[in-house]
């Protein structure tokens, strides 16, 4: 809500919303959902709760932030990025906690080993960076990938530990808005103005990523 920043609950049954929650005085860019309760965490930092809803990370100022979603006096632990200064636009955990994925809003992606907070893969986006999207999930065969939207329409696929390309889902007919991955099967939705479902060929994943 632009007027006051506050954050409304619509009910789709009702086509009504339901509640107001205020509070916020700037602009809210990230918003995520616990899984385990009804809470979620609003903010102008990049936000996410893991699957599990037992922690969430908070992404600002090059540092990746994780809290124990029951106290929130202070980080259990502090991650740097690598020294990129530049505003977060998204941080995402995988699946099984193992890595978390920081994308910029210069066109920056880190990926991150959560126990270690060392950096497997650091690159910057070849792509029209205004409009880059990227997810990191566990999917079939215990690979850890990374989409990558661009501007351009196409849709790219590489993984996270190598930073090796997978494939490219070539030419919508649409700039490609948001698009996710199944959290255990390599189903991949896209979407923007139109809706496509991708399954990959997974006899050909191995030849493109590492497996452990």
């Amino acid at each position: 809500n632009g007027w006051d920043e506050s954050l409304r609950l619509l009910s789709l049954h009702d086509n009504k919303f339901m509640h107001y929650f205020k509070g916020h005085h700037d602009r809210v860019v990230s918003l995520s959902l616990c899984s385990s309760k009804d809470c979620f965490i609003s903010g102008r930092p990049a936000t996410a709760y893991n699957d599990q809803g037992r922690a969430f990370a908070v992404a600002f100022g090059g540092y990746i932030r994780l809290f124990d979603a029951r106290k929130y006096e202070g980080p259990f632990d502090i991650f740097s990025d690598g020294g990129d200064v530049s505003d977060a636009n998204e941080v995402k955990l995988s699946n099984d906690g193992r890595l978390m994925l920081l994308t910029t809003l210069e066109g920056h992606i880190h990926v991150l080993y959560s126990f270690q907070g060392t950096l497997p893969v650091s690159h910057n986006s070849t792509l029209e960076a205004s409009f880059s999207q990227v997810d990191c999930t566990l999917c079939t065969n215990f690979t850890f990938l990374v989409l990558e939207g661009s501007g351009d329409g196409s849709v790219y696929a590489w993984s996270a530990r190598s930073r090796k390309e997978g494939c490219k889902l070539d030419e919508f007919s649409y700039r490609a808005s948001c698009h996710n991955m199944g959290p255990w099967k390599s189903h991949v939705c896209i979407g923007s103005s139109e809706l496509s479902f991708w399954n990959p060929d997974l006899s050909k994943l191995g030849a493109y990523v590492g497996r452990k």
